[in-house]
């Protein structure tokens, strides 16, 4: 497949009339949460990036640091103030990010040849992969890309932050969808690209 037959004139397809093109992604970010890693030749996979693991790493020490290590060092210090215990919601709060950054990177998407499916989470034992495919390599009819404009959540709606949250969707030989990823990341379209080589199917755009 060449490059110029990657992005497809679908207007004819019958499976593209039966295609939505509504988000199917139940997270956005305004940046970039994955990149496109090359395995072997015949596995791909979206990895979490690193930056997110320190970051959570980092949370997860204060959460311990404010829940854990000061109230103890408190308590022999000055025999457990009842005020300490105020130090568990920030901790809490600390936790909660941290747990969603470690789903983000913790949980990869495979697309496996050898196995001929598509699945979420790490590398299970060969008898696990038929039952934890999401899909069969083999239904892909197309990958859908688009982006939708979100507002950070980081901004006053008075002065909102407009930014691009980049899809990737599987779309199957029925017409049915199933999301890979959604992010921010610009480089989002060429590794739907590259994705659509290593899978020889086509790639739809709005």
């Amino acid at each position: 497949m060449t490059k110029n037959e990657i992005f497809d004139n679908y207007d004819n397809d019958e499976v593209a009339k039966l295609t939505k093109w509504n988000s199917l992604s139940s997270t956005e970010s305004n940046v970039a949460t994955h990149k496109l890693v090359k395995r072997s030749k015949r596995h791909y996979c979206f990895e979490g990036q690193s930056h997110l693991q320190k970051i959570a790493y980092l949370l997860i020490v204060l959460a311990i640091g404010m829940g854990v290590i000061w109230p103890l060092y408190q308590y022999f210090i000055n025999d457990w103030p009842i005020r300490l215990l105020f130090t568990y919601f920030p901790a809490l709060l600390c936790l909660i990010p941290a747990k969603i950054l470690f789903k983000m990177f913790s949980n990869p998407v495979h697309f496996d040849i050898n196995n001929g499916c598509y699945w979420v989470g790490s590398y299970p034992r060969q008898k696990y992969k038929t039952k934890l495919a999401l899909c069969q390599l083999k239904d892909i009819h197309a990958i859908q890309f688009f982006s939708t404009q979100k507002i950070s959540m980081s901004q006053n709606i008075n002065s909102a932050n407009l930014y691009n949250n980049y899809e990737v969707n599987l779309v199957l030989k029925n017409g049915m969808r199933a999301n890979v990823l959604a992010h921010g990341g610009k480089q989002l379209l060429s590794e739907a690209v590259e994705l659509s080589k290593f899978l020889n199917v086509r790639l739809w755009t709005n």
